[in-house]
């Protein structure tokens, strides 16, 4: 096959990973919101859906077109090495300044991929719109020592739709079988399937995960 029909196909495709990372973002941030603004928008944190996948998954997908998108870019940069060398040769003429460049440009482009590995996320210590309704609908169900109680786990949990039950019972402590019997989930389900799939199917809240973990504990 001729280069530039390689180049061409290699283009055509990063032009189409381009736009379904535009199209996808598009789609998480506008039509399948967080649950704040779930709230916001609908009065309720009401699950979303598109071709039966929510944000999540749809984020995983963004996260594999990117990468692709990445990995194309590479083999773009490969195929064309002697025309970029040869333009950049052509405006920097000193021999210095042209490799002080160029080691700048690839040590920025890695700093700016690895990062994310590099730094330590803080902790939030404001409640979402959704934990602050959970709190409210306890308020008028239950009494003021299971209020307390609710409150606190509030404050002490931090649990979302993206985690597993494996997720829930290794970074609490938990045990498996106990998760399962207090959200009323049948022994052979998977503990590996997402949390929201599964409040989706068997009609749990994230609040009772909570709660659960702190019966485990008391």
């Amino acid at each position: 096959m001729k280069k530039s029909t390689i180049n061409f196909i290699i283009d055509a495709i990063m032009l189409l990973c381009l736009c379904a990372i535009t199209g996808i973002g598009l789609l998480i941030k506008y039509i399948l919101p967080a649950g704040q603004d779930r709230w916001a928008i609908y009065g309720s944190n009401q699950p979303m859906q598109w071709l039966n996948m929510d944000r999540h998954q749809w984020g995983d997908i963004h996260f594999i077109n990117s990468l692709l998108m990445i990995a194309l870019l590479v083999v773009h940069v490969i195929l064309h090495w002697s025309f970029i060398t040869c333009i950049f040769s052509r405006f920097i003429k000193a021999q210095p300044l042209k490799r002080t460049l160029g080691w700048s440009f690839g040590l920025i482009g890695l700093l700016l991929i690895i990062f994310p590995f590099l730094v330590t996320p803080s902790q939030s210590i404001h409640k979402s719109i959704e934990r602050t309704s959970n709190v409210e609908t306890h308020r008028a169900t239950h009494t003021s020592v299971q209020q307390s109680t609710n409150a606190h786990t509030e404050k002490e949990y931090d649990i979302n739709g993206k985690m597993t039950l494996n997720d829930v019972a290794k970074n609490y402590q938990v045990s498996l079988r106990f998760l399962k019997k207090q959200l009323q989930l049948p022994e052979h389900v998977n503990s590996r399937t997402r949390l929201g799939h599964l409040r989706r199917q068997y009609g749990f809240r994230m609040s009772d995960i909570e709660k659960a973990i702190s019966a485990y504990h008391n």
